[in-house]
């Protein structure tokens, strides 16, 4: 026999099964009429708010549109954002005519294109479309598409996207809550059925009255129940009674259950009322963001008035302006507008053929830097439309002529809806080379403070020292650190001989002057000489003396900016100078004692000298041969050519003396040659010579001078042939 057969003679023969199933199917089917009927108004009502929003947050960017939203990004980008952490919206995009997507929640998709069937119906309708969307993993979404009008004219879209999951589970919490009490219910039926069918039987002959009874007398016939299982919900918790029958139980169990769905009820109206004040409250927001928006429109009608009228201003500035002024815009940041500055920079050969470059195309390959430019001028434009303005220098280049330096401002700029940049660019060539020549020269105004052998200090006009170079820290003993900024130049200089130049000059120059740095400089500020001897002590107190020169240094309208100091370390100087006294007083005693030792021996001298000549001009007088007489005249020559260094060394004593007297007479060259020859002829003889003169006649015969010093020595000469 089988399972069915056997199943279906119990279903004939016994009535308890039959009742069983016969109540639980009925039970079963009125649960899920009621279940079905109670989630469906729950899901409506839901579905309902949430339609009511979403007309009510397309209504208002349709509101916006109006207003200002279409030309500024920002405000509508801010309006989006204010959506962004809504729990309840799942996302907001803005669509142009074209489906494009120009602004969103999720700035991600900005620039994709919408093709839902939605949109797609709503362009097609050109009215407003609310339905639902299944997006991936059985997500579903509420889409309203919204159309954004300015008068009749459609300008764009507005789409949307309510998360209905919240929604759904509310109504699943429901569905097991009812699904649950429907089990419990059944189960409580069978269960009834089952063990107590006899007195299902008697309880349904009077089930009127017991009804009526056990209704109005549950809680009192029971007092002593014992809680065994909590029921859902913020109601207390169900017992099912123990000593009652099953109708009883049953009838009690239905009573709770009920009572959940009068709570579940009572749930979903609180809910209701919730999202209600939700879409108020948020709904008087966006009215305040309206009022917001449409007293911003009216102060950019009123700013918008006033560019017009400085539009003129800017224009006449534009054109006339020394520096060079260009416009650039994205995409292809190409210059679009230039004045009459900017070609005559760049030697182009108009306003035309200057627009259709680029920045790359007036810059060299290289930066100063050594970057490419072609890398770094994007670089510099980003950060000039992220910070609204950006200065800095560039190396440029004329068109087909040499690269410049040049400073450029980028100024972030707003024209006709569109954001671009001003260029204001200046060149720089001459300012550099300036600069060039100012660092050179400051160059080399170090090398000579580091390098110079004397001491260089500077003071400003009220005494402190601003420069100390390294000659005046080897010379004095302090560091350049110590003194500059803090100290004046009376911290090296003597108090006592400070005090005695103040008494000194104040009477040389009239004026009262006080011991202090105005005793250093007061003369040069009466642009008088102002060198001294000053003696200067040392960091470890030694002391020196220096030749100190100091001068006023005056800008062009004569105001003294600063004092220049050189001071030369004269010590030893003066110690020589001593010893060039002592040496100089030693050698002119010693000259003077020359001068008579010289004076008396050539008096000595000159006596003999003037016997042999007197007695060597008798002996000529006498009778001599030839050769005698040669002889003897050359002994008469050589004693007067003695005689001659002889009052040559009276007239050494006379030029010490300054009696010098010279005499210039006429010389017979060739008589001079001819007796200088006779002089030496018995030498060269004597030697195996021959010894001649012979006067060429490009020499003149007559020379001016003294005769006497043009007579040989013949002791001398003799003396130069052995």
């Amino acid at each position: 026999m089988s399972l069915f057969s056997h199943f279906r003679a119990l279903w004939r023969q016994d009535i308890r099964l039959r009742t069983i199933v016969t109540l639980s199917l009925l039970l079963g089917i009125i649960l899920l009429v009621a279940t079905a009927w109670r989630l469906g108004e729950i899901r409506t009502s839901l579905e309902e708010a949430t339609r009511s929003r979403a007309h009510i947050i397309g209504r208002t960017f349709t509101i916006l549109e109006a207003v200002a939203l279409h030309e500024n990004l920002h405000l509508r980008q801010s309006v989006l954002d204010s959506y962004h952490d809504d729990p309840d919206i799942a996302r907001v995009d803005l669509l142009d005519v074209d489906r494009m997507i120009i602004a969103s929640t999720e700035p991600g998709r900005v620039g994709h294109t919408v093709t839902d069937s939605h949109t797609t119906q709503a362009q097609e309708q050109g009215s407003e479309i609310i339905g639902y969307d299944a997006l991936s993993h059985e997500s579903h979404f509420l889409v309203a598409v919204e159309p954004l009008q300015n008068g009749k004219l459609i300008t764009g879209w507005v789409r949307i996207e309510f998360p209905l999951a919240k929604m759904r589970r509310q109504v699943t919490l429901a569905t097991q809550e009812s699904i649950l009490t429907g089990v419990l219910l059944i189960g409580s039926t069978a269960l009834l059925a089952l063990f107590s069918m006899h007195r299902i039987s008697a309880l349904f002959r009077d089930t009127a009255t017991r009804l009526q009874t056990t209704l109005t007398s549950l809680t009192q016939q029971f007092p002593d129940l014992k809680p065994s299982v909590e029921a859902p919900g913020t109601g207390p918790p169900f017992t099912l009674p123990s000593q009652c029958g099953e109708i009883e139980r049953t009838v009690a169990l239905i009573n709770h259950t009920l009572g959940l769905l009068t709570r579940q009820t009572d749930l979903i109206q609180t809910f209701t009322s919730w999202l209600g004040n939700a879409v108020t409250s948020r709904t008087s927001q966006l009215t305040d963001t309206v009022d917001d928006l449409k007293r911003e429109a009216a102060e950019r009608a009123q700013a918008e008035l006033t560019l017009r009228e400085n539009e003129t201003k800017y224009r006449g500035i534009f054109e006339s302006s020394r520096d060079a002024i260009m416009l650039l815009f994205p995409p292809e940041w190409k210059f679009t507008a230039c004045n009459p500055a900017t070609v005559d920079l760049f030697g182009a050969d108009s306003a035309e053929h200057f627009t259709s470059l680029g920045p790359w195309d007036v810059s060299p390959p290289f930066q100063a830097d050594g970057e490419l430019s072609t890398s770094k001028a994007p670089t510099v434009i980003q950060r000039a439309m992220q910070e609204g303005s950006h200065y800095f220098e560039w190396m440029h280049r004329r068109i087909n002529g040499p690269a410049f330096p040049a400073t450029v401002l980028l100024t972030r700029i707003t024209l006709q809806g569109k954001t671009g940049l001003q260029a204001t660019v200046r060149d720089i060539s001459e300012q550099k080379r300036t600069e060039q020549a100012f660092r050179d020269l400051s160059e080399f105004q170090k090398a000579i403070l580091d390098n110079a052998g004397h001491a260089i200090i500077s003071a400003t006009p009220d005494g402190i020292i601003r420069v100390f170079n390294p000659a005046a820290e080897q010379l004095l003993g302090y560091s350049a650190e110590e003194l500059v900024g803090k100290q004046t130049p009376a911290i090296f200089h003597d108090p006592q001989e400070v005090v005695a130049r103040a008494q000194a000059f104040s009477a040389e120059l009239g004026i009262d002057l006080e011991p202090g740095f105005d005793v250093f400089v007061e003369k040069c500020r009466r642009d008088l000489p102002n060198t001294h001897e000053w003696t200067y002590i040392r960091k470890d107190g030694s002391r020196l003396t220096v030749l100190l020169t100091i001068t006023a240094l005056r800008n062009p309208e004569g105001t003294i900016t600063s004092f220049l100091g050189v001071a030369s370390d004269i010590t030893t100087l003066k110690v020589v100078q001593q010893e060039l006294t002592l040496a100089k007083d030693a050698a002119e005693a010693a000259n003077v004692a020359k001068s008579q030792f010289l004076a008396n021996m050539s008096h000595e001298i000159r006596t003999p000298m003037n016997g042999v000549l007197g007695m060597t001009e008798l002996l000529l007088a006498t009778p001599l041969t030839e050769k005698q007489r040669h002889m003897a005249h050359t002994v008469q020559q050589s004693a007067a050519s003695l005689l001659t260094i002889i009052n040559d060394i009276l007239d050494y004593s006379k030029i010490e003396a300054g009696k010098l007297q010279l005499e210039h007479t006429d010389i017979d060259l060739s008589h001079l040659l001819d007796d200088a020859v006779k002089l030496f002829s018995e030498a060269a003889r004597q030697k195996g010579l021959s010894l001649s003169a012979t006067v060429t006649p490009t020499i003149p015969t007559v020379l001016r001078g003294r005769s006497d010093t043009t007579q040989a020595n013949p002791t001398e000469s003799d003396r130069k042939l052995h």
